[in-house]
């Protein structure tokens, strides 16, 4: 081969391994398109959405669909809801996008530009000490949380995501045996959030609001 071929392949071969692959893509269970995200596993905006312009964000209480398969699991998820509302309300007021982000519809002032945003806990495993103990480094007895997020205004659909947290941390790998169900759901909430958080604060074209 000469050095003008060869010079030409390396390059082919090199701009191949530059290039960006197509996002992966896949229909939820709500029916929606999807595509992979950096720490999100599903993200769908609709065209030209930047969160540009909004000043308030309301984020409702969560909602669930999963199946509780005993009374302990029912205590857990009910905790997750409240702990999801509470992660994504402390992680959206700290990016600083929003000028406001509330939990009720009387701290909205007349006139402002509102995204309402709603949570649906539609897939929920509380895990399990004795798996973690055989397996838990392989996600084996790791509580599951599965979540579809919706943000609208004036009830059009503007950003939704589709989001799954189970066991992320080193410590629920590791240690889990040790820490309870709670503490490693609590975990992936906090992760799920920050991770949302992060999104939207990458997204937004504006700067933060004072």
């Amino acid at each position: 081969m000469d050095k003008i071929a060869l010079v030409t392949l390396t390059t082919a071969l090199l701009c191949g391994c530059a290039s960006n692959p197509t996002p992966h893509t896949y229909t939820g269970k709500d029916g929606v398109t999807y595509h992979e995200d950096k720490d999100i596993q599903g993200v769908w905006m609709a065209d030209g959405f930047d969160f540009n312009g909004c000043d308030t964000v309301f984020v409702a209480e969560p909602t669930s669909d999963a199946e509780s398969r005993s009374e302990d699991e029912k205590k857990v998820l009910q905790t997750a809801k409240r702990m999801l509302r509470q992660e994504l309300i402390a992680t959206l007021e700290e990016i600083q996008v929003f000028k406001r982000v509330v939990q009720s519809t009387n701290d909205i002032p007349a006139g402002s530009k509102v995204l309402r945003l709603e949570n649906n806990i539609y897939h929920h495993e509380k895990g399990g000490g004795g798996a973690r103990f055989f397996a838990g480094l392989y996600g084996a007895g790791q509580p599951v949380i599965k979540v579809l997020g919706k943000m609208s205004e004036d009830e059009k659909p503007l950003f939704r995501y589709d989001m799954t947290r189970s066991g992320e941390s080193g410590g629920a790998r590791m240690g889990g045996v040790y820490m309870s169900d709670e503490s490693i759901q609590t975990e992936d909430i906090r992760d799920l959030a920050r991770d949302l958080a992060t999104f939207i604060k990458n997204t937004a074209t504006h700067t933060p609001r004072k």
